[in-house]
């Protein structure tokens, strides 16, 4: 077959997911095209998978505009570029002629409205999609919430319904899916697989063990809300008053709408806190995961994360809250600990591992030996091929691929 695997940002964590999957994908035999933005932080490694960096977006390491009139001139910049992003996607699929388009995430409307028009344009194709968040997010008053309008409801039920079959990474949001459109087909489950593709696999194998680290926590990620980092820096509040020897590395992009100033001045209060403001690149990794004890992952609600399965790569354990996929990926006292969405609570965690470095030893051993007994990259290559032979044939009847 031909696949055309679709994710207009050329870098962070779903650009990296898209490039590993097409990378198994191409190794299961098949002609691969990862299109993306221009100059993408990795590249393939197989030679049947190509990346064609050609759509107008932006990089995660540009500077995001903090100015209210800044800001809102570089959202609809951004905007503009998106749906230029698009139009060449469509462009593409046409010149292409692939057999199986992948979109790799939907954010936006205007990436329903992609798929829709898609689906619209060319019957023929097999559309698929892998679902991370079945819906987006949104501030809530002090809370995250999903997007439930009308519009988002209609514009995202109706571009997963264009779609020929649809993948999820855990059972959430299988689940989400099920219940918000019971009219759709079920959602395939696939595994996420590891980071050793992306990551010299000689600094994962030997990363050293958490009690080699300082007492050193790590919250790595875009702080988006509904990751919660106020809830973290309470929690580390409580931890400094037992532990003053503790310390947290605070790494990721700060959102242009978060109040960074105000960030800064309560972590000065609390002090210990280390802000790593901006993109970390995939170079900077190791050393980052290197020199923390585990890491501390205080969200509100989530799906899936990457982020536990890149700390299991490096023989990390994982503290987290209680809440979706959370409870699934992270098991407590094997390869983490999971605490509620309180800071006294997350705190306590912390300082069990602060505490007992034979235990994040323990946990450390336990998340790598998790992580190797899940399905792999090529597992989940696999599973997608074998839902697209039997549930995405084409509008045509025709098997997917017999046309050319």
């Amino acid at each position: 077959m031909k696949i055309l695997v679709v994710e207009p940002l050329p870098g962070g964590g779903i650009f990296q997911w898209a490039l590993q999957l097409s990378d198994a994908l191409a190794r299961q035999g098949h002609d691969v095209t990862l299109l993306t933005g221009a100059s993408p932080e990795a590249l393939p490694r197989n030679e049947r998978c190509r990346v064609l960096d050609t759509l107008p977006t932006w990089q995660p390491t540009d500077r995001q505009a903090t100015s209210g009139l800044r800001r809102r001139l570089q959202r609809v910049t951004r905007a503009a570029l998106y749906a230029e992003a698009w139009r060449r996607a469509l462009v593409a699929t046409r010149r292409e002629r692939a057999d199986v388009i992948h979109i790799s995430n939907q954010r936006f409307i205007l990436d329903c409205a992609f798929v829709w028009l898609l689906r619209r344009l060319n019957r023929r194709i097999v559309i698929i999609h892998t679902v991370h968040n079945p819906l987006p997010y949104r501030q809530q008053g002090s809370t995250t919430a999903e997007r439930r309008d009308a519009l988002t409801l209609r514009a995202f039920g109706s571009s997963y319904g264009s779609c020929d079959v649809l993948f999820a990474l855990s059972q959430g949001p299988q689940q989400v899916l099920r219940e918000t459109w019971p009219e759709l087909e079920p959602a395939v489950v696939i595994s996420h697989g590891d980071y050793g593709s992306l990551i010299a696999t000689a600094e994962v194998a030997t990363a050293s063990p958490p009690s080699s680290s300082d007492p050193v926590a790590l919250f790595f990620g875009n702080w988006t809300r509904y990751k919660n980092v106020p809830l973290l820096i309470d929690a580390f509040e409580l931890v400094r008053a037992e532990r003053p020897d503790a310390r947290l590395v605070l790494a990721g992009r700060i959102p242009s709408d978060m109040d960074l100033a105000e960030i800064q001045a309560r972590c000065a209060a609390i002090g210990a806190i280390d802000l790593r403001t901006g993109y970390v690149a995939l170079e900077d990794l190791p050393d980052l995961f290197a020199a923390a004890r585990f890491v501390v992952l205080p969200y509100e609600t989530v799906n899936v994360s990457g982020v536990v399965h890149l700390a299991y790569s490096f023989g990390r354990p994982v503290v987290a809250t209680a809440v979706g996929a959370m409870n699934d990926s992270v098991i407590d006292g094997v390869t983490g600990l999971v605490a509620a969405t309180e800071a006294s609570s997350l705190a306590a965690a912390m300082l069990r591992l602060f505490h007992s470095p034979t235990d994040a030893d323990r946990l450390g051993e336990g998340a790598r030996a998790h992580l190797a007994e899940q399905p792999t990259w090529d597992d989940a290559a696999a599973s997608m091929i074998a839902a697209i032979e039997q549930r995405g044939a084409t509008r045509s009847g025709t098997p997917v691929g017999a046309q050319r």
